[in-house]
C-alpha cells in the first residue's frame, strides 16, 4: 500500500464523516432542541454540499491515469517543451 492510496482513503473517510454529520444536522437526530432550525438547516446543507464536492474531486483524481495532469501541452516558445519555429 503506497502513500497515495493511504491519503485517498483518509480523505474519503473524512469527507464521508462530514457528509454524515451534514445529514444528521438536516434530520435533527442527536441534537438538543435549543438549536434554531434555520441554523441547523443551513449548516447541514453546507456540510452536505461540501462533502459531496470533496468526494467527487477525490474520486476524479483517483480515477485519472498516472501522469495525467489535465493540462494541455505548452505552445509557448519561451517555456521548456514548447514548440519552436526555428
Amino acid at each position: 500500500m503506497n502513500w497515495q492510496t493511504i491519503l485517498t482513503a483518509v480523505s474519503l473517510t473524512t469527507a464521508t464523516m462530514i457528509l454524515l454529520i451534514g445529514v444528521v444536522l438536516l434530520t435533527g437526530f442527536f441534537l438538543p432542541a435549543g438549536i434554531p432550525a434555520n441554523y441547523r438547516y443551513t449548516l447541514g446543507v453546507v456540510m452536505t454540499l461540501y462533502a459531496s464536492y470533496r468526494i467527487g474531486v477525490i474520486w476524479y483524481k483517483a480515477k485519472r491515469k498516472p501522469g495525467e495532469t489535465g493540462q494541455e501541452e505548452s505552445t509557448d516558445v519561451n517555456e521548456p517543451g514548447g514548440s519552436h519555429d526555428a
